[in-house]
């Protein structure tokens, strides 16, 4: 659950105070996205945002490219989770649902806490307090 006052990210695709994954480079390239989701973590009271070296790298998930190329998928990867570690960030925020999936794989494979969470996620959480804060 998102505390606004014990979290600090980071991003992979954007960064925040929670790790926040760069804007994924999905958005980045192939969509042009690179304020917008930035913007919408600068909205969340209390969340500091910062930037992860090389965020607009790929994590090796690419779709299906971690299952046709797992050793270069695993360096990729190796190297995206070096890079949050250096955050010190809690909270990793991609809007990739394959990012988040690789990247959650990659802090628990290297012994990196934290969590892996989608932006829309993480908004929910910031601003309604999540599926904790919803009646049954």
């Amino acid at each position: 659950m998102w505390n606004r006052r014990t979290h600090r990210a980071a991003c992979i695709s954007v960064v925040v105070g929670v790790l926040i994954a760069g804007a994924a480079p999905t958005l980045a390239h192939a969509q042009g996205l690179r304020a917008q989701p930035r913007a919408l973590l600068r909205a969340i009271p209390g969340l500091e945002l910062v930037e992860m070296a090389g965020a607009d790298r790929c994590c090796g998930s690419a779709g299906i490219y971690n299952l046709l190329h797992p050793a270069l998928a695993r360096r990729l990867l190796r190297s995206k989770v070096e890079a949050i570690r250096a955050t010190e960030a809690q909270v990793v925020v991609t809007a990739n649902p394959g990012c988040q999936l690789q990247l959650a794989a990659g802090l628990k494979l290297w012994g990196v806490p934290g969590r892996v969470v989608h932006l829309v996620e993480l908004l929910d959480e910031a601003l309604i307090g999540g599926a904790n804060a919803r009646s049954p």
